[in-house]
């Protein structure tokens, strides 16, 4: 082959990868791609709008509609007592979880029935109970500490709470420490940015690998 085949040949493959690239580029931009784009962008905004709620609670956190309909709230069983409650998966899961098994070995027991976690946003407030409607607040004994009550609790009894709050290190509120007291309120006090709630989530999973090794743990 002389050198003007060469150079004939060699333009023809550039101008098939040339035209190759155009042809997939005016495709990615094409009246059906849009239509597809639009379409799946349409089907992700439903999907939200079916989970999410639009708005946040009081501490930050995405509020959602329900618990076990693909978003972030399911339903956890409640340790020693056979029965389960609504809470956001993840680090705020296992931070209340600790928070309430240490309140029922250690304060008072709990019966099935006893913790109440999620609530739909539309039968909660703006305040500390709206964050009930994402996930990250529980009420515990609720009927025996109800909104407006203070000294519910024995000395000792506050003590071991005034305990746990101190092992998660300022990241989970009492109720009995608000203006207006609800003494069986306990919420995350941490925004979801906030990479201190992660810590302390894996410090309690490490201590729950290793049974008896911190308080809380059935002996």
């Amino acid at each position: 082959m002389d050198a003007s085949s060469l150079t004939f040949a060699r333009r023809s493959v550039l101008a098939a990868v040339a035209g190759t690239a155009s042809v997939s580029a005016l495709s990615s931009f094409s009246p059906a791609g849009a239509v597809g784009r639009r379409r799946l962008e349409r089907d992700i905004q439903a999907a939200r709008d079916r989970i999410l709620v639009g708005r946040r609670s009081l501490n930050g956190w995405e509020m959602e509609r329900g618990v076990g309909i693909g978003g972030q709230l399911w339903e956890r069983p409640l340790t020693g007592t056979g029965g389960t409650f609504g809470i956001r998966s993840g680090d705020v899961e296992v931070v209340l979880i600790r928070v309430v098994r240490r309140f029922h070995y250690e304060v008072a027991e709990l019966a099935p029935a006893s913790v109440v976690g999620f609530l739909s946003h539309r039968t909660v407030g703006r305040g500390h109970d709206g964050n009930h409607a994402s996930g990250t607040a529980v009420d515990v004994l609720p009927t025996c500490y109800p909104l407006g009550a203070r000294g519910g609790f024995f000395p000792d009894q506050v003590a071991t709470i005034r305990d746990i709050l101190a092992e998660c290190r300022g990241l989970v509120a009492w109720g009995g420490d608000f203006a207006v007291p609800v003494e069986s309120h306990f919420e995350i006090a941490a925004a979801p940015e906030d990479g201190r709630l992660g810590m302390l989530a894996s410090q309690f999973r490490a201590w729950d690998e290793t049974p008896g090794r911190t308080p809380g743990v059935a002996v």
